[in-house]
């Protein structure tokens, strides 16, 4: 019986290796369901190969992820800026290169083009406006000091009409000081009758008005009707007496410069 039992055993076992030869011998053929093994370990089944974006895809997503943020430029100040020439309002400018000044509402006449930032003076004709009341306005710089003086003339005035005294000369005034310190300087002593003029006797005047008619060739009639109102002066500050405004000088005085202005007035 124990012969019978290893007989079977020893059958079974070549039979068994036979089998096994078999099924390991020749090609593995597609769709063959007994070469097809099926993973079911879940460790096994994850993807462990990144996926690959396209050239389109990586270039939507750029375009789709927030823009960095460049640095912040440096702020620079900004330079401050000059005293701007009052709005709506004419005048003249006066900008020499210590002092800036600015006389509201006249219009004037450069006999010649001045270059007052590398000038101590500047020379100009009134054509509009007036200087009596008016002020000099300090727009930049420091003035400690204005002083002005003034320059006349001397004339006969009736129903209108004027006879200048040309041959009498002019007269200059003294400097006088009409501020010392502040923004704006009022110009004082301006008003026609504050205008001064030397003294001169009533001869003076009928010849200085026997020389104007000759000068203006005015007829005999003209002249005897001057005549006759010369002899009717008093003083400078009387009818028939006027005192004409010729010009007027300003020194306009800083730390460190002085400056003359002069305007003329025809």
């Amino acid at each position: 019986m124990r012969a019978i039992l290893l007989t079977a055993a020893s059958l079974l076992f070549l039979f068994s290796c036979k089998e096994e030869k078999k099924q390991t011998q020749g090609p593995i053929v597609l769709g063959d369901s007994s070469t097809i093994v099926t993973e079911t370990d879940p460790k096994f089944l994850e993807d462990m190969v990144p996926d690959l974006q396209t050239t389109q895809e990586a270039g939507a997503a750029q375009q789709a992820s927030p823009a960095t943020t460049p640095a912040a430029d440096t702020v620079k100040p900004e330079p401050a800026a000059a005293t701007p020439v009052p709005a709506n309002q004419k005048g003249l400018t006066l900008a020499f290169k210590e002092v800036t000044l600015f006389i509201p509402g006249i219009e004037t006449h450069e006999y010649r083009k001045q270059n007052l930032s590398r000038s101590n003076s500047a020379t100009y004709e009134l054509r509009g406006g007036k200087l009596a009341g008016n002020t000099i306005q300090v727009q930049s710089g420091t003035v400690t000091k204005i002083s002005q003086r003034y320059q006349t003339q001397l004339a006969l005035q009736q129903g209108g009409r004027q006879l200048v005294l040309a041959s009498l000369g002019n007269y200059l005034s003294n400097w006088e000081t009409i501020g010392t310190s502040g923004k704006s300087f009022p110009l004082k002593g301006l008003e026609p009758r504050q205008l001064d003029y030397r003294n001169v006797s009533a001869a003076q005047i009928r010849t200085a008005v026997q020389k104007a008619a000759r000068a203006q060739r005015l007829s005999r009639a003209e002249t005897a009707e001057w005549e006759k109102l010369a002899r009717s002066y008093k003083n400078n500050r009387q009818n028939p007496a006027l005192v004409q405004l010729n010009a007027v000088m300003w020194r306009v005085e800083g730390k460190g410069f002085s400056k003359d202005i002069r305007m003329d007035v025809p």
